[in-house]
């Protein structure tokens, strides 16, 4: 009769009691946390000429080593919205693996309809943004990517890992922008009448207050007037300011009418 009866304190063996033989009996084998394990046994007969004899025996067993896959470390993942192509996305990825010395080979099985890339540098392998601009909070507040990895299987055969990573996406202040538009006023028109109030804003950010504030003014002729274009022959008039002819309130964006005398037919078609 067989029986361990040292070296096994973890129940990680068993022997077979009638035979003698050594089984593993729990599959938490690790070659790089322990190699050696040293068991002892004993072995008795069944005393059929009284009485019973033993002897023991030291066995030692040796793991091996085998590949063992790669690991992918999780990380939060974030980036500003409109940022430009190539930007980085979070940490370099960190790769888990017992086994020393592999290599590895990395693919972005999911990038979120080209959204994203990998960029390598020389402390790492990251995520970065593929595209300019196409990130908008907005539109998508995440996105999400696939990531496996494969070792170069110095062990044996080439195993991989793999993880799946959220991006979130940071809002970023937008600046509003506004629809041109054709303002037509009587000439001679009273000091101090308003003539436009509000002004059609386009913001993507929600919930935004706004302050206005005229910044530079333009005389022009009007077969030089182009409303929808910066590029027309107006040429802005460094010797007059916004506030000679208007003042803009700057909660709510009206146009109040400075001095009515400026707004003369005759002399100026209409400003800019």
């Amino acid at each position: 009769q067989y029986a361990i009866i040292s070296g096994n304190d973890l129940n990680i063996f068993r022997i077979v009691a009638c035979n003698g033989q050594i089984e593993v009996n729990t599959a938490i084998l690790n070659f790089e946390q322990q190699v050696n394990y040293d068991l002892r046994v004993q072995v008795k007969d069944n005393g059929l000429n009284p009485p019973s004899l033993s002897s023991t025996i030291n066995i030692r067993i040796t793991v091996k080593d085998a590949n063992d896959p790669p690991e992918i470390a999780s990380q939060q993942l974030s980036v500003n919205e409109g940022v430009l192509n190539g930007t980085l996305v979070g940490n370099h990825f960190d790769i888990i693996d017992e086994d020393a010395n592999e290599v590895y080979t990395y693919a972005l099985i999911d990038d979120d309809e080209g959204r994203f890339k990998l960029l390598y540098n020389v402390d790492g392998v990251y995520l970065a943004v593929a595209g300019d601009g196409e990130l908008d909070y907005e539109t998508t507040t995440q996105h999400h990517v696939s990531l496996e990895v494969t070792d170069g299987g110095a062990l044996g055969t080439s195993l991989s890992g793999k993880a799946n990573f959220v991006v979130e996406i940071l809002d970023v202040n937008e600046p509003p922008s506004s629809i041109n538009k054709i303002l037509r006023v009587s000439e001679n028109i009273d000091s101090g009448a308003t003539i436009h109030t509000a002004l059609d804003l386009i913001d993507e950010d929600v919930g935004q207050t706004f302050l206005y504030s005229g910044v530079r003014i333009a005389t022009c002729q009007i077969l030089d007037h182009d409303v929808n274009s910066d590029d027309d022959s107006c040429e802005w008039n460094t010797n007059m300011t916004v506030g000679d002819l208007l003042t803009v309130d700057a909660e709510n964006g009206n146009f109040v009418v400075v001095d009515g005398s400026q707004f003369d037919y005759e002399d100026q078609l209409y400003y800019k």
